[in-house]
């Protein structure tokens, strides 16, 4: 969080950390790209923590915090097979624009 704080984009009302009773149980961060569309960054509910509801409270509270600085319009990116962050973006109206294929440097393993 540290460092995504530092970005000029970065945007505090859009930023939210959970901690429960075991320490931290989630967290959220967002950017503006502009001076209409926000990023939301780093979406993330560890793992005893899910199920909960604790995703959904964060994405809730980022897109107020983006709606509370006049930002009209989000996007984020998520990993396909991340089928429960799928489903949950998808029940909170975001929409599928493209698909983006990124190449991932994996170390040659020795056998």
């Amino acid at each position: 969080m540290q460092e995504i704080s530092r970005q000029r984009s970065f945007r505090p009302e859009t930023t939210w950390l959970i901690v429960g009773p075991d320490g931290d149980a989630g967290t959220i961060q967002g950017l503006a790209h502009s001076r209409s569309l926000g990023a939301i960054q780093n979406v993330g509910v560890v793992p005893g923590c899910r199920g909960q509801g604790l995703g959904r409270s964060l994405v809730l509270k980022n897109l107020a915090g983006f709606r509370d600085v006049g930002l009209e319009r989000v996007y984020l990116e998520v990993t396909a097979e991340n089928l429960p962050a799928v489903s949950l973006y998808d029940s909170l109206g975001f929409r599928l624009v493209r698909t983006m294929y990124k190449a991932v440097k994996v170390e040659a393993a020795r056998v």
